[in-house]
This record gives structure tokens, C-alpha cells and sequence, in this order.
């Protein structure tokens, strides 16, 4: 029997799930080969970024660069899967009253434009 609406217990995406999960891993992949060949040149391999305009201070390192990059996509990595955590937990819970909110919003949004 196929429901539209409401919890059926499969799960009906299972193609686009491994496909996501595929180019999930794909991205992931090359960016840990590069962040790790990047890493591992000695400092002076690679050629310095060029500098931003008026910047006073000489640019850093392309290896320093990149770890503070990698430290920058961690952390936002971790807040966004916390997040969406608890967006997941919040729609289970009370989701009727998520979407009241959010249609009363944006209604009073568009009105105050």
C-alpha cells in the first residue's frame, strides 16, 4: 500500500542516498590527497600566495595556508552537523508547528517589504 504522507518505514531513496554518499566520498578523497600533499612539501616547495592588496605583512606559506584551512572547514564541519542534528530532532518533534512558524514569518516578511 503506498501513502503519501506520513512514516512508512522504507526508506524510498535509496538511489540518491548512495549516489550523495558516492560524491560525498569523491570530494572528500580529493581533498585530503591535496591537503596532504600540500602538508607534506617542505616550506619553501611551494611558491608563496601572491599578497593582498595594501597588506603590510608578507603572505604566509602555502602549508600554513592550508592547515588553517583545514582547522577553518573542521570547525565549521562539526557546527553545521550539530546543527543539522538538531534541525532533524526539532522536525521530529514538533514539525506542525515549525512550518505554522515559518509560514507566519515569512507572510509577516513579506508584508513588512
Amino acid at each position: 500500500e503506498y501513502r503519501r504522507f506520513g512514516h512508512t518505514g522504507v526508506y524510498r531513496d535509496v538511489t540518491f542516498a548512495l549516489l550523495f554518499g558516492l560524491q560525498l566520498v569523491c570530494v572528500l578523497t580529493i581533498a585530503v590527497v591535496n591537503g596532504g600533499r600540500v602538508h607534506a612539501s617542505p616550506a619553501g616547495s611551494l611558491p608563496p600566495p601572491p599578497p593582498p592588496l595594501g597588506a603590510l605583512e608578507p603572505p604566509a606559506s602555502a602549508s600554513r595556508l592550508s592547515a588553517e584551512m583545514l582547522l577553518i572547514l573542521a570547525v565549521a564541519s562539526g557546527v553545521a552537523a550539530l546543527l543539522s542534528a538538531l534541525w532533524l530532532v526539532m522536525l521530529q518533534t514538533g514539525a506542525r508547528s515549525l512550518i505554522w512558524s515559518g509560514a507566519a514569518l515569512a507572510t509577516a516578511l513579506a508584508l513588512a517589504n
